[in-house]
């Protein structure tokens, strides 16, 4: 019940016609879903299977690799250590304490958070979870929140880390409402069901730019058109931000898409 596909960045992506690249591949409608009906189409068999989708970069990257392993080896109920929660201290951390256990541990690494929350054992940080506003409800910015990163120490089991770094936010800081998003990649969000929040939408995949010369992912929002004259070589006001894109060699890849969870108090 478990699924792997390793995806390479040139033939799991959109970008400029190749003889070697067949076309009915090398079109944009096919390439932006793929992954996702991959996942919803695995999903569909059994509600227990889940489909990992693993990056060509990702693998390449040494450290992101064996974030890989950690996520992979969780799944099949491979770990090195078992720790229960209520064993572990809670301590507010500093930026770059949380910054570093996320890049060892987060697949996404690191965002910018104003509340980054540890899990110590035996005076070593085990777990961490980091908060910001969110930024998508202008409405109540000052009391609504996102959780933004949550993870384990590679390899290792914490029953319990979650919900006990959530309680402390909630204790803490009384926020109106949480949102958070689980990546469809390698995850179906069924944390959060447990940590009673609710599903409230499933986004449409993900959209980042490939820059096959330094084998780099870029978000979107870094290639947004009114950026592109200062960051391409060529730019042509008449056509869109991926055309511009794709006449400059780069490449674009979509994810599987993210399930939006909201919890409100």
């Amino acid at each position: 019940n478990t699924g792997i596909e390793y995806n390479g960045l040139y033939w799991h992506s959109y970008g400029k016609e190749d003889s070697n690249i067949d076309p009915r591949q090398n079109n944009k409608a096919f390439q932006s879903t793929r992954h996702l009906k991959k996942t919803e189409a695995f999903e569909a068999l059994s509600t227990s299977n889940q489909l990992f989708h693993i990056f060509e970069n990702e693998w390449e990257d040494v450290q992101k690799q064996d974030i890989w392993k950690s996520i992979i080896s969780n799944r099949l109920g491979m770990f090195n250590q078992r720790i229960h929660a209520r064993k572990c201290i809670i301590k507010e951390i500093t930026s770059k304490e949380a910054n570093k256990f996320i890049l060892d541990n987060h697949i996404q690494g690191i965002r910018n958070a104003k509340y980054k929350i540890g899990l110590f054992y035996n005076l070593e940080l085990v777990s961490v979870m980091t908060f910001g506003s969110d930024l998508n409800n202008k409405e109540s910015k000052d009391d609504s929140y996102e959780l933004i990163r949550f993870c384990n120490k590679k390899y290792t089991v914490i029953p319990g880390a979650a919900s006990k770094l959530l309680k402390y936010f909630e204790t803490k800081y009384n926020p109106k409402s949480i949102t958070s998003y689980a990546n469809r990649r390698w995850s179906k969000g069924d944390l959060y069901h447990k940590l009673g929040f609710e599903l409230v939408n499933v986004s449409k995949p993900n959209k980042f730019i490939i820059d096959m010369k330094t084998f780099k992912l870029y978000n979107r929002i870094a290639f947004q058109k009114h950026k592109l004259e200062e960051i391409l070589e060529s730019f042509n006001s008449q056509l869109s931000a991926d055309e511009n894109c794709i006449n400059n060699n780069l490449r674009i890849i979509w994810d599987s898409g993210n399930y939006v969870f909201k919890k409100e108090y």
